[in-house]
């Protein structure tokens, strides 16, 4: 099997914030978006968030333990584990996908992300994704 990584993404849609992407991790969200998932033949490669479909937009959805959101904006999260329906889950089902279960949910059929770039991305949700980054530059100085 072959992980390949990309130096950068670029983001086209409308990035979250620190306070919501802080929501997303407190309940174990990872943000995946633009990280390439390969799974067990090369054929079977494809990079998160590159062709989501416009009904999938503020979505989310389940499949093999894994729970993904897709953001209004176009942010892909993921978490896996047990899937917990309590009150901040649910705050945070109704804020970042208020259209209900629907849509794909990336690596929940045995595909693989480059681990480097996961755990950077646990730590740190726009690492490599240009928009957030300058994003974050500019709330900074406000």
């Amino acid at each position: 099997m072959l992980v390949r990584t990309r130096k950068t993404t670029e983001f086209f849609g409308t990035p979250t914030t620190r306070e919501e992407r802080k929501l997303l991790q407190e309940v174990g969200f990872v943000h995946v978006t633009g990280m390439e998932a390969c799974g067990p033949e090369a054929k079977n490669s494809y990079v998160i968030g590159e062709n989501i479909k416009p009904d999938e937009y503020g979505c989310w959805n389940r499949n093999n333990g894994k729970t993904t959101i897709i953001t209004t904006g176009g942010e892909v999260w993921l978490r896996g584990g047990a899937f917990e329906r309590n009150e901040a889950m649910e705050a945070v089902m109704n804020k970042f996908a208020p259209h209900g279960k629907y849509g794909f949910v990336p690596l929940s059929n045995g595909e693989v992300v480059d681990q480097h770039l996961l755990l950077c991305r646990i730590a740190d949700p726009g690492y490599l994704i240009t928009d957030m980054q300058e994003r974050d530059t500019q709330e900074g100085e406000e």
